[in-house]
């Protein structure tokens, strides 16, 4: 069981994200992508197999976010999922956090899965978007 952070604000729509990574056995945390809340929240938890971040409501916050924990030496084998990048936002996004790799919301269970094999975490240290 790995445990899975999902930053997302109240106003998305937390369910597609959190319901099937839940069904496949993941222990998820769920955190607004608040500063500086979610850090402090992020510190508190022992350990951190991966990070979904939604950037469909306020796609900068996340951003910064996603960033921010690409950053950070504790995390730096973490992978970051990035998923609902609005449509015009991908270069900013591909700048911002050049090692979270995008996916979809529709198959995050299987882009977690697959983030958390050697061959998913292998990616990890190399610009993905």
């Amino acid at each position: 069981m790995a445990t899975v952070v999902i930053l997302a604000f109240k106003e998305a729509d937390r369910a597609p994200l959190v319901d099937p990574l839940k069904a496949a056995g993941h222990r998820v945390v769920v955190l607004e992508p608040k500063d500086p809340d979610f850090r402090l929240a992020l510190r508190g938890l022992e350990a951190v197999d991966a990070v979904v971040v939604d950037l469909s409501v306020k796609g900068a916050s996340g951003r910064e976010c996603a960033s921010w924990i690409t950053e950070q030496k504790r995390y730096r084998n973490v992978p970051v999922l990035l998923t609902g990048v609005p449509d015009g936002e991908e270069d900013v996004t591909k700048v911002k956090v050049p090692f979270g790799r995008r996916v979809s919301a529709a198959h995050i269970d299987k882009a977690v899965a697959h983030a958390l094999t050697p061959a998913g975490r292998k990616t990890g240290s190399q610009p993905q978007f």
